[in-house]
């Protein structure tokens, strides 16, 4: 048997819908909230035992492997699917980051911030909905802008610069 804290029962609140870890890698405790098909899940789950899971976290281990070459995956761990859930959360942008961060658990930002990567063709399209022309006239310092039209026609601009003109 690992010497790893074991999820008790106790911690875990299927109304609320979180988990509560009392001891992590960091040595500190996590409240982690719970998805809903999660905790459908831990509501199936026999209560044999004061712990969630009454076994070794070999056996687990074990457990995930062998799910996983039957699954037809062959190098897959936790941290990788940890990696992939806060990635995948950071590009639906519907969390803070205040909220995100205490979603994944991470102390520090700037390591939530190196841990979640974008990726670029997702942030090219965050900018083209953030950027988005509405067809209205707006207000900026005083000076009339029309929004829909930019007023100029980027190819008419590149194709009437002279080549013998510097650039910057």
């Amino acid at each position: 048997m690992s010497d790893a804290p074991a999820l008790n029962w106790t911690d875990v609140d299927v109304d609320e819908h979180f988990a509560f870890l009392v001891e992590t890698k960091t040595g500190r405790p996590l409240s982690l909230s719970l998805r809903t098909r999660l905790v459908e899940i831990f509501k199936e789950l026999p209560k044999t035992a004061d712990t969630v899971f009454n076994c070794s976290e070999e056996a687990l281990r074990k457990g995930w492997w062998s799910i996983a070459k039957r699954a037809g995956v062959e190098a897959l761990n936790f941290p990788e699917l940890r990696h992939e859930t806060i990635t995948r959360v950071a590009e639906t942008s519907k969390l803070a980051i205040i909220d995100f961060q205490k979603l994944s658990g991470h102390c520090d930002v700037r390591m939530l911030l190196r841990y979640s990567h974008l990726f670029t063709t997702y942030m090219a399209q965050m900018l083209d909905e953030a950027l988005a022309y509405e067809d209205k006239v707006t207000t900026h310092r005083g000076h009339r802008r029309d929004k829909a039209g930019v007023g100029f026609n980027v190819a008419e601009v590149v194709n009437s610069t002279p080549t013998s003109m510097p650039c910057p």
